[in-house]
């Protein structure tokens, strides 16, 4: 039978995931549900929260946590998707690509890479997100409005880039012994990208946060 053992389970908590949760507080206090993409950020940094306490969880019952990780990545992209396809230049686009990745995800969780960890379902999920930024970036040049990179809007559609980037390079070396590259004492290259695709990943969350909240502050004067 297995028994959660509660100062184990805090034991287990490292940094990053303190990290993430204070991020998702600090949405919970300063964004607003009304907004759409507002929520979908809240949404996304939920999932992110949940995804960490039920693998804390899973360690202290020493449970496998690649199913976790596998549905984590199809919520994840997904939500990620619905904020992107929100722009009007990808509007139009949503329910294709969102269905796409949809079944792509399922597909792949029951019949490719089944109850292995779905690298492949992450590494879609990002190159279509990454593409879409792409294309939206380049749009935006295309029509000489550059000042739309300075604002708020932009920074929100960037914040999950390098995370992307990051994770996708390593799940694509998987089989490789790059990423057991040792970078600083028993650091490897897996896991300091981890983290620094978290942090980064986190900080840009909390900026954009504190620019939104800013904003709202000096429209109420």
């Amino acid at each position: 039978m297995y028994h959660l053992n509660i100062t184990d389970f805090f034991n287990r908590i490292n940094p990053v995931q303190i990290f993430i949760l204070a991020t998702f507080l600090n949405g919970v206090f300063n964004l607003k549900w009304q907004n759409k993409q507002h929520f979908f950020l809240l949404l996304v940094l939920f999932e992110g929260l949940i995804t960490e306490v039920f693998s804390v969880t899973l360690r202290c019952l020493k449970m496998h946590l690649l199913l976790l990780y596998s549905i984590s990545f199809i919520f994840y992209h997904l939500i990620w998707l619905l904020i992107i396809t929100n722009t009007n230049e990808l509007k139009s686009w949503r329910k294709i690509i969102l269905s796409s990745f949809i079944t792509f995800g399922i597909v792949n969780l029951f019949f490719i890479e089944k109850t292995g960890l779905n690298n492949l379902t992450f590494i879609v999920g990002a190159l279509i997100y990454i593409s879409l930024f792409l294309y939206f970036s380049y749009h935006q040049l295309n029509q000489e409005n550059l000042s739309y990179f300075t604002k708020n809007e932009y920074l929100l559609l960037f914040i999950p880039i390098i995370f992307f980037f990051g994770y996708s390079f390593m799940f694509g070396f998987r089989n490789s012994d790059i990423i057991h590259v040792i970078i600083y004492k028993n650091i490897d290259l897996y896991i300091f990208v981890g983290y620094f695709g978290n942090i980064v990943y986190y900080s840009l969350a909390n900026l954009y946060i504190y620019k939104e909240r800013k904003s709202s502050v000096n429209h109420e004067h």
